[in-house]
């Protein structure tokens, strides 16, 4: 063979080489982001216990990857590491832990979701988002309650935290909202003073954290407020339907 000839077919070999060995280095990198994507998703499963479709893509694919959030989710599914479930027919999946029981409480895990990710989706320059701490437990010396969040909120601008109780309540479950006294009971016993998120102000003031209420049903729980609420607490009544709204305008 001339040497032309074999010097054009070494180099196409090579050239065959490097585009092969090129398609196996974007097949590695596609897997390795799936895998951790994948891990992203069943942490935030375990997290959230319960979450549909539209908050796992609003939380880690955007706006524009709804079908390879639903490839994710499928697999995962098929591959027994979650279980799901839909409410209606109209609606889409919602996926929880593999092992763990439905929870007829699900809208409510959903509804604090939504408040999660509007905090994330409409976080103010000045703010970054400190800790959101899922049924939070306060205890004082005769009593405790669960709060269904803490947010703590950290002013970038001022070095300040600025705590915030995440309430949900929700008509269908036909309970009577009960945390006003309860709140009160725990701002009385000052026992949230000497926890870490408390800061005084610049008059060494210590102001008790709003309480946000996500509600659909906010003239009922108003009201329940206003005949409850000797201690003046700041209860913040937000409608269910305004979660993606401005939230920071409410807190």
């Amino acid at each position: 063979m001339p040497i032309k000839m074999r010097i054009h077919a070494a180099n196409t070999k090579e050239d065959t080489t490097e585009e092969g060995d090129d398609i196996k280095g974007e097949a590695a990198r596609a897997r390795a982001v799936g895998k951790e994507r994948d891990a992203a998703i069943l942490d935030l499963i375990q997290r959230c216990k319960y979450i549909s479709r539209d908050q796992v893509q609003a939380m880690l694919f955007g706006h524009a990857y709804r079908q390879k959030c639903c490839e994710r989710l499928t697999k995962l599914y098929r591959a027994g590491k979650v279980s799901r479930k839909r409410v209606e027919a109209s609606r889409p999946f919602i996926y929880f832990p593999a092992g763990v029981r439905w929870n007829q409480k699900v809208e409510h895990y959903l509804t604090l979701n939504w408040v999660y990710i509007s905090l994330k989706k409409q976080i103010k320059s000045w703010f970054k988002l400190h800790v959101f701490d899922r049924e939070h437990f306060c205890k004082w010396d005769d009593g405790h309650l669960l709060a269904d969040a803490l947010v703590v909120l950290k002013n970038t601008a001022i070095k300040k935290l600025h705590p915030v109780f995440v309430e949900i309540d929700r008509g269908q479950s036909n309970n009577r909202f009960d945390k006003v006294l309860k709140y009160t009971d725990y701002y009385r016993s000052k026992a949230w003073v000497h926890e870490w998120w408390a800061q005084p102000d610049q008059e060494s003031r210590y102001r008790f954290p709003k309480v946000l209420v996500v509600t659909d049903r906010s003239e009922l729980v108003q009201k329940v407020i206003d005949r409850e609420n000797g201690a003046g607490i700041r209860f913040i009544v937000l409608p269910e339907v305004d979660i993606m709204k401005d939230i920071y305008s409410f807190i």
